[in-house]
């Protein structure tokens, strides 16, 4: 993400990025999932420990694909629905409390990451709008120079027209003064 905030691909590749990530994400939540349906058979302090692993690494990939939400769903669905699964089905005292607390940690995970993508899509916003103030800020500022040179300009022209004139007034005065004094 930070890269494409850095340099944005062009308009007609952005879908492409997103579909890349998608794919990208719900390939690692798999990936992560199957990591629960291996390791079910574990001793309950190992398969704790790997549930708060799982949890710690779901939280991490908000940072990552929380972005686009969809993403992030696919991710988070993929990497703890088999967990919360294997929790629901163990025979263990806690297991329905476990799973029940997986289903919440989900909803959660899943509500930042909408309240993540709508930050960033507010900070794009703000960014581009930005970037189009400055570029308008630009635009105006040339214009305004613009402006006064040609005020600058018409400013010289008229002091050039008026000595010119004053001179050509002034001759006939001049004329008439030594005429007078013959």
């Amino acid at each position: 993400c930070a890269a494409l905030l850095r340099r944005p691909p062009p308009p007609e590749r952005v879908g492409r990025w997103i579909r890349f990530q998608i794919a990208a994400a719900m390939l690692g939540g798999m990936a992560g999932g199957a990591a629960a349906l291996l390791f079910h058979a574990a001793p309950e302090v190992e398969y704790a420990y790997m549930t708060m692993v799982v949890c710690g690494w779901c939280a991490a990939g908000l940072a990552v694909s929380g972005a686009v939400p969809v993403a992030f769903y696919g991710f988070v669905v993929l990497f703890v629905a088999p967990l919360t699964a294997g929790w629901a089905l163990s025979d263990n005292a806690d297991a329905l409390l476990v799973a029940t607390l997986l289903v919440l940690f989900i909803f959660l995970l899943t509500t930042y990451a909408r309240d993540n993508a709508q930050l960033v899509g507010r900070a794009l916003r703000m960014r581009f709008e930005n970037e189009e103030l400055v570029q308008l800020l630009q635009a105006r500022e040339g214009e305004a120079q613009a402006a006064r040179e040609r005020a600058e300009a018409a400013n010289l022209s008229k002091s050039a027209f008026l000595a010119a004139a004053s001179h050509d007034l002034r001759q006939p005065l001049h004329a008439l003064s030594f005429f007078g004094a013959t």
